[in-house]
């Protein structure tokens, strides 16, 4: 027999509501994975999504009804969210930004929307925990081998069907390391290597979900680290991990790097 303590927790925890969540961008396939992710889940549910399938109407009630948003959308489908809850002044959201190419202007513009109505923003260029783990790793040793005299280049590979390159991990992942070392993102290098410069290659080849490699290298040896996705799942989950964390957080603007990985254990 199933312990009664045990079934009472089971009680407490099914009678707990739930978190209502929205996901901008539930037509596309990390919409969609989210979404089936969210039927299981035991702190959120989602009551919506597909801002290019919603009418203006539904959309502004949609964000309304909703206490945590997930964006995966695009450019446009990101400047289309931020206009919207900047119209409505939509306050004390908690947001999850995982999508990609979003210029210094529009990043800027949702630093400003944080402090004008309260919210707790959390940007990621990538929403996988291994990602994460990568780049922290990476960073403990970048002054080190700068000083070593360590060469980094960063190389990824995707499906070929994927639209931006070099990736935004790729940048996401160069940018941070480039400020501890001091050093240049080159995406398009002709000549020799110069001083100071992180290289970044991009291959788009057959049905690739993903990877990541950061080589440094010196005249005598090489240290890799290296991630590679294995399914699309594994973004959905790191996803709403995110979404969890930005949810119990105060009014704020954070990026992930910034997380210390042990808030994102369970």
């Amino acid at each position: 027999m199933r312990s009664w303590l045990i079934c009472f927790m089971e009680r407490v925890m099914q009678s707990k509501e739930k978190a209502k969540v929205w996901i901008h961008g539930k037509s596309g396939k990390m919409g969609q994975e989210i979404s089936r992710l969210c039927q299981a889940s035991l702190w959120c549910e989602n009551t919506g999504g597909s801002w290019d399938e919603t009418s203006a109407t539904d959309f502004a009630a949609g964000l309304n009804s909703s206490e945590v948003i997930l964006d995966f959308t695009s450019q446009e489908g990101n400047a289309t969210l931020l206009s919207q809850i900047k119209k409505s002044c939509f306050k004390n959201k908690k947001i999850l930004i995982g999508s990609t190419g979003l210029q210094k202007n529009q990043i800027n513009d949702w630093k400003i929307l944080t402090k004008e109505l309260n919210l707790s923003i959390l940007v990621a260029p990538n929403t996988s925990l291994g990602i994460l783990l990568l780049l922290k790793s990476a960073l403990a040793i970048a002054g080190i081998c700068k000083e070593q005299g360590f060469d980094l280049e960063i190389e990824e590979t995707h499906h070929r069907g994927k639209k931006d390159s070099p990736s935004g991990t790729a940048l996401f992942l160069g940018r941070q390391i480039a400020s501890e070392m001091k050093a240049n993102l080159a995406t398009s290098r002709q000549g020799p290597r110069q001083n100071h410069e992180i290289g970044i290659h991009a291959t788009r080849a057959g049905g690739i979900y993903g990877e990541h490699k950061l080589r440094f290298i010196s005249e005598e040896e090489e240290l890799c680290f290296q991630h590679r996705a294995l399914s699309r799942k594994l973004f959905a989950k790191g996803a709403l991990v995110l979404a969890k964390w930005v949810a119990s957080q105060p009014a704020g603007f954070f990026e992930v790097q910034d997380i210390p990985v042990k808030e994102l254990l369970p």
